[in-house]
């Protein structure tokens, strides 16, 4: 019977062993990263009570998969969240008067999640408050029945955005007027009568609401 011969294997050293994970660990990490802001979001509209603001998503890298937003009020030194504002645009309202404004933008992927600041506004402006009529509405035609009546808008301040009408119907004198509903709760002015002679049918005025 031959006798075996034992040949010893070659045996890897444990320190190239531990090379070969460490490289797998960092070549993971390196495909592994959360997204990374690369140019910030950008706040568009005018800062005012009324207005919209939109916010785009800026740039990134990482191929983020979804977006999602939050609006903040801002002091010359903090930003506080603006509660259940998480939406693309914001509305300003009176609140946010003598603040600036910012939107937070949350980018995520697969491996997490950053996030980046966009611009802040200008401060918002206080409201200018209701409009205010510097020149009374006129009506034109003649109050004749079968013809057709105009009234003007006459002229305002505080720059309204609509104009609502409400013809009246006054005794001969222009006094005494009537309407068959109220108009808005807003600033009215009255156009003169259309007449202040005695008539046989009632004058007519009109009601403008800015």
């Amino acid at each position: 019977m031959r006798d075996r011969i034992f040949r010893p294997r070659k045996l890897v050293p444990l320190a190239s062993v531990a090379a070969l994970l460490v490289g797998a660990v960092v070549v993971g990490a390196a495909n592994a990263a959360a997204p990374g802001n690369t140019t910030p979001p950008a706040i568009s509209g005018t800062a005012k009570v009324g207005s919209t603001l939109t916010v785009s998503n800026g740039a990134w890298s990482g191929s983020p998969t979804s977006y999602s937003y939050q609006w903040q009020r801002c002091t010359s030194s903090t930003c506080t969240n603006i509660a259940g504002e998480t939406m693309k645009t914001y509305d300003v309202t009176s609140t946010d008067a003598g603040h600036a404004l910012r939107a937070v933008v949350t980018a995520t992927n697969e491996d997490g999640l950053s996030t980046a600041n966009s611009n802040k506004t200008a401060v918002v402006p206080a409201a200018s408050g209701a409009p205010v009529v510097t020149g009374r509405p006129t009506i034109s035609g003649d109050a004749i029945v079968g013809e057709s009546l105009t009234a003007s808008k006459g002229q305002w301040n505080g720059s309204p955005t609509s104009f609502g009408y409400q013809w009246l119907r006054c005794d001969q004198n222009g006094a005494f007027c009537s309407r068959s509903t109220e108009p808005p709760a807003a600033a009215t002015a009255c156009a003169l009568p259309t007449s202040t002679r005695p008539c046989a049918s009632p004058c007519l005025r009109r009601m403008q609401t800015a």
